[in-house]
């Protein structure tokens, strides 16, 4: 294959990306190749603990912590400030 794409080759990409057209939409901008924004396993979501006891009105902070406290939760820090949404979601199956 002469222009790319046969094995081991990138494939040839002629076509414009969107945005790059000349004004048509003046709000995008150029995209570079194939460059992606955030690899997934950088997303990280994470429930800080203080909302969750404004959440559930507990009187303070360490209310709250002893509320979760009892709960099979994982954290994010050793200080406990965030629960780990993706390590915690496995313990939802159980409420």
């Amino acid at each position: 294959v002469g222009r790319g794409g046969g094995w081991g080759e990138p494939p040839h990409i002629s076509a414009p990306h969107r945005g790059s057209e000349g004004g048509k939409n003046p709000n995008s901008t150029p995209r570079r190749g194939w460059e992606r924004p955030n690899p997934p396993s950088l997303f990280r979501p994470a429930l800080p603990t203080a909302l969750v006891g404004a959440a559930l009105a507990l009187d303070s902070p360490e209310s709250c912590r002893l509320f979760l406290a009892a709960l099979p939760l994982s954290f994010t820090g050793p200080d406990a400030a965030a629960i780990d949404c993706k390590q915690s979601l496995a313990v939802l199956a159980h409420f």
